[in-house]
């Protein structure tokens, strides 16, 4: 897999002055993609889907390296929360 330092590096050295309120709103768009497959293919078409997670996960690795916050360990804690709930 992909680190996120190595995504992170990659859209600072592609996207260098890029604005957060850009990157934010290119999320918005790969979510909005997202949304699309899944509400088109379900959760059927692998590929479709795959790869607008894909699109969503490289954004949202590029924010948190820019915001030097590790995914996996925000993740972690979060999902530690969340099944506490349910």
């Amino acid at each position: 897999m992909i680190d996120q330092s190595e995504i992170g590096q990659w859209h600072e050295r592609t996207f260098d002055g890029c604005s957060a309120r850009r990157v934010g709103r290119k999320l918005l768009e790969e979510s909005a993609e997202l949304h699309c497959a899944l509400a088109e293919h379900g959760y059927g078409d692998i590929k479709a889907v795959g790869s607008e997670i894909a699109d969503v996960y490289i954004v949202l690795s590029a924010i948190a390296h820019r915001c030097g916050i590790n995914i996996q360990e925000e993740v972690k804690k979060k999902f530690d929360i969340v099944q506490k709930r349910y």
